[in-house]
């Protein structure tokens, strides 16, 4: 029996679904993009430094390459990984309120509703695979060549753009974008600004879609 949704002991498991169900084996024959929001960017920009030449590009939407850090945070953090050991599912890591997610209710609510979201505090373990996660992809931000768009809104408190910022910056890629949404949420996808943060990220994916020469 696999563990819970919630409880992520090992964040190469993940990457490695990710790339299993993309069937990426050396370049594609079509444009491919790798891309995720929140956790889901994290996955994806680990998932990319191994495999970049097999992608068109990478999306961060909203993307967790780090946190804001808050007074609890801090305190835990030193001791994230015995925690993790000692109380692997004692969900004690703090989350951000649903309410913090959108302005809209409406985004609120399908927030709330979707049975793939985990709603509340995060578990000990996983909390600490997530930090481990952000501090070795930050040492390898250089690393990144491919294209790059990368959207987050400047009143997300869930995840941080500070950590966005820095990683576009850093990586060695010449064709990288970040788009900051003004006054944006971490839920940039749903609600009344979904239309403004789409158009962008389908003419970024259509301008980059072009077959690419064997040469």
């Amino acid at each position: 029996m696999g563990l819970p949704r919630w409880d992520l002991d090992d964040l190469a498991l993940v990457v490695g679904d990710a790339l299993r169900g993309a069937e990426v084996e050396g370049e594609a024959a079509v444009p491919m993009f790798l891309g995720g929001q929140s956790m889901g960017g994290l996955v994806a920009a680990h998932a990319a430094l191994g495999s970049q030449p097999a992608w068109s590009g990478l999306i961060l939407h909203s993307a967790a390459l780090g946190v804001e850090w808050t007074p609890v945070l801090k305190a835990q953090a030193p001791v994230g990984a015995l925690l993790g050991k000692l109380l692997p599912r004692a969900r004690i890591v703090p989350a951000v309120r649903p309410e913090d997610m959108s302005p809209d209710p409406k985004a609120v609510a399908a927030y709330m509703s979707d049975p793939l979201n985990t709603v509340g505090p995060v578990a000990a373990r996983t909390g600490a695979v997530l930090l481990d996660a952000f501090q070795s992809l930050a040492k390898r931000n250089a690393a990144f060549t491919l294209p790059i768009y990368a959207a987050h809104g400047t009143h997300d408190k869930c995840t941080s753009l500070p950590a966005v910022r820095r990683m576009v910056s850093e990586a060695s890629s010449r064709d990288k974008q970040l788009r900051e949404v003004e006054g944006g949420y971490h839920e940039l996808l749903l609600g009344e600004e979904a239309d403004n943060c789409i158009r962008p990220l389908v003419a970024w994916i259509q301008q980059h879609a072009a077959p690419r020469s064997k040469l």
